[in-house]
């Protein structure tokens, strides 16, 4: 690897360290972030805060000031060339001076794809993409998703026994997980737009569906509780209820009575089409969409986990797995997390890609992706 080569990755990764800051609360925007770079020092850092605020690249170039000119500009996604929400960044790096932009991966949004690039080359600055390119694609999987097959990103997400069970049938056992396990699951959250659970769940945990990390110093991003509630049977004194914002999707036929005390309350209640008695999930996924809601992590239960397996609509598996045996149960039967598959050969099983394996306290964390 040339020197130069190298230093290029080293700035890009600086840059991707950056931009993972943004996580969570710039969705449906894309992370991104940038350094300014002169004789090989860096000038300026900058990354995309929140929704709405300035891009990465406009942060930098305004710490930068006068320096910016004839500075080297490294960022980890295409500069936008259209107007959004913001302006396009492209304009501001042509005024400031910039001699060379460097850029990880160009943004597949068909209204900058490649345009950004073209259009600084044409204003005589000296652009190359592609550093890092696969590590930026992965920073940013679940905007490309949905920015290119206009649906959310899917994680599903369990704590589980050594044996595959999530909960025994007294249901008298509450944590599966550990501590630690508990603590990185609260960060997945923050990672996601919205947290989805079955009515089931809501039934037997009653659960809050809440973001709480400790230690952090700052408020965590709550992300949107959607719940799957075909019948409108989630109590109105549900924990999931009292704070935040919270989606019930419903079938037809419910209690309408029902449904305006939840509006009351300030939760939303939507009908979508079923099947077989289940919401469907690919017009849970559409409608989502329109909300602009990016990313979904899937909590259960086992018939949920079910549903979107089936529906081949699951693109991350995330699974805590306990160093604990639960076993089968006596005259009731505990629960299996993937129980309702009812696959009967290894042809048509499912299989995790691109595997990988930490320690979370006293549990694995098991992550991967599934090759359909």
């Amino acid at each position: 690897m040339s020197v130069k080569k190298q230093q290029s990755e080293q700035w890009m990764r600086r840059a991707l360290r950056l931009a993972r800051k943004g996580e969570g609360w710039v969705s449906p925007n894309p992370m991104v972030g940038a350094l300014l770079v002169k004789k090989n020092k860096l000038v300026a850092s900058g990354y995309h805060h929140q929704l709405g605020d300035h891009h990465a690249e406009i942060h930098v170039l305004k710490k930068a000031g006068n320096r910016a000119r004839g500075g080297h500009l490294f960022v980890t996604l295409e500069p936008c060339c259209h107007y959004g929400r913001t302006p396009p960044c492209t304009d501001a790096i042509t005024r400031s001076g910039v001699a060379a932009v460097t850029v990880a991966m160009r943004d597949p949004n068909r209204r900058v794809a490649g345009k950004g690039i073209t259009r600084l080359r044409k204003a005589g600055i000296k652009v190359q993409w592609g550093v890092l390119e696969r590590e930026a694609q992965q920073l940013n999987e679940k905007y490309i998703k949905f920015i290119t097959k206009k649906m959310p990103w899917v994680t599903l997400k369990a704590a589980i026994t050594l044996d595959g069970y999530i909960a025994a049938a007294t249901g008298k056992q509450r944590w599966i997980s550990s501590p630690e396990s508990r603590e990185d699951a609260h960060q997945l959250r923050a990672q996601h737009d919205a947290i989805l659970v079955g009515m089931g769940t809501v039934l037997k945990d009653n659960p809050q569906l809440s973001c709480r990390l400790s230690g952090r110093g700052v408020k965590p991003r709550q992300p949107i509780k959607v719940v799957l509630d075909s019948k409108l049977r989630t109590p109105l004194q549900a924990r999931l209820l009292k704070q935040g914002k919270t989606l019930l999707f419903t079938g037809k036929g419910v209690s309408l009575r029902k449904r305006e005390q939840l509006l009351k309350r300030g939760v939303g209640v939507e009908s979508l089409p079923t099947r077989s008695g289940h919401i469907d999930i690919i017009a849970l996924l559409k409608r989502l969409t329109t909300l602009e809601i990016a990313s979904v992590l899937v909590e259960g239960g086992a018939q949920v986990y079910t549903q979107f397996l089936q529906q081949r609509c699951v693109d991350k598996v995330v699974l805590y797995v306990a160093p604990t045996l639960l076993g089968n149960g006596g005259k009731k039967k505990n629960i299996h997390v993937f129980k309702e598959l009812g696959i009967e050969s290894l042809e048509d099983a499912f299989t995790l890609k691109e595997l990988s394996v930490i320690r979370c306290g006293a549990d694995l964390c098991i992550e991967g992706y599934p090759k359909y």
